[in-house]
């Protein structure tokens, strides 16, 4: 039950509680009536009995009165039914409030728990000694490598989490060169951390690279929201960088407050890969140029999978170059460019795509 249905239920429980309240008053008017009633009749008596005693003689007892007997009845009875009235309003009482200090109780939680969850949304991202010397541990058969830090000008929570993550390098004796605040927003923005490897014809740094990704997902440091390593060709030649994003904004999944763990992957089914390859294999050795947004893992991983579908052996094997200018801001779904002046040959492969 949410915030909302809790309120209206305690609205309810507030009515029905004022509503037991004028109850209780109405039988507790009928006990005083039936009590006013008794001393009436308790007071007649007594004149009657000190009348009886002035005059002094004796003499055979007057006829009953009827109507002191119904008096006497009618004030006995409204007693009776005013304490059973007491008596029930008491106990729905007792229940109502039973369930509206539940019903407070849990208010009171969820409220509590929606500010541990603004102030987990609010709190920076650090990394404390033993979570450095966690990172620093698992990167030191990497020692004597180099890496650039970068961060948005600007974002100081990013700066500070980058120092963090420099000193982290540092105990595994990697050389981390600091180049925070040098990133501007003039392409996609990042969320959460990206690290991007280096690559050459002698020498590959893709698996540095993903040892760093696997050192800064680790569970024991939280939520860093590191993006996966793409599987397309790395965008430098010497320099394995690491980009610290933006905070990513906090979401919460199956229960648990994270910052954008969850992402919904976007890998494109079997099905969907074989008709693919069956639409291109009539168009052979085509050349087809590709970008996208390589900083949102939804995209990237339909891209994989095309590429897949398209560019390997036994598949219609185009022949793809990938910018890592990534796509044109703005743009929604998936665009499909051809030259004006492509011969007939070139364009009918854009049909199928």
């Amino acid at each position: 039950m949410d915030a909302s249905a809790l309120e209206r239920a305690i609205k309810a429980l507030e009515s029905r509680s004022d509503s037991l309240d004028s109850w209780l008053t109405f039988w507790v008017t009928i006990v005083v009536v039936g009590v006013a009633v008794e001393v009436v009749v308790v007071i007649k008596e007594y004149f009657h009995a000190r009348s009886e005693y002035r005059r002094g003689s004796i003499r055979s007892p007057d006829k009953p009165s009827l109507w002191d007997l119904l008096l006497e009845l009618v004030g006995a009875v409204l007693v009776a039914i005013g304490v059973a009235g007491e008596l029930g309003i008491d106990f729905k009482s007792a229940v109502v409030r039973n369930a509206l200090r539940d019903a407070n109780g849990k208010l009171v939680g969820l409220l509590n728990l929606e500010a541990a969850k603004l102030r987990t949304a609010i709190a920076p991202r650090e990394l404390t000694i033993e979570q450095q010397d966690l990172i620093g541990g698992a990167l030191r058969k990497y020692s004597g490598k180099t890496v650039w830090l970068r961060s948005y000008r600007g974002d100081a929570e990013a700066k500070r989490l980058g120092v963090e993550i420099k000193q982290a390098l540092t105990l595994a004796r990697i050389t981390a060169e600091d180049r925070l605040e040098e990133m501007y927003g003039d392409g996609p923005l990042l969320f959460g951390i990206e690290v991007t490897c280096a690559e050459n014809a002698l020498r590959s740094q893709r698996n540095f690279a993903s040892s760093i990704i696997s050192a800064l997902s680790a569970r024991d440091l939280g939520h860093l929201s590191v993006l996966p390593l793409s599987g397309f060709a790395c965008p430098s030649d010497e320099i394995t960088e690491i980009h610290i994003g933006i905070k990513p904004p906090t979401v919460e999944v199956d229960g648990l407050t994270t910052a954008g763990q969850s992402a919904p992957s976007g890998r494109l089914t079997q099905e969907a890969i074989a008709h693919i390859r069956s639409a291109l294999l009539p168009f052979p050795a085509q050349q087809v140029a590709a970008s996208w947004n390589k900083r949102d893992p939804e995209i990237d991983e339909v891209m994989t999978d095309f590429a897949g579908a398209c560019c390997v052996l036994g598949t219609a094997e185009w022949q793809m170059s990938v910018t890592l200018r990534g796509a044109k801001a703005g743009l929604v779904g998936v665009l499909v460019l051809v030259k004006p002046d492509a011969d007939t040959k070139s364009r009918e492969p854009s049909v199928p795509i």
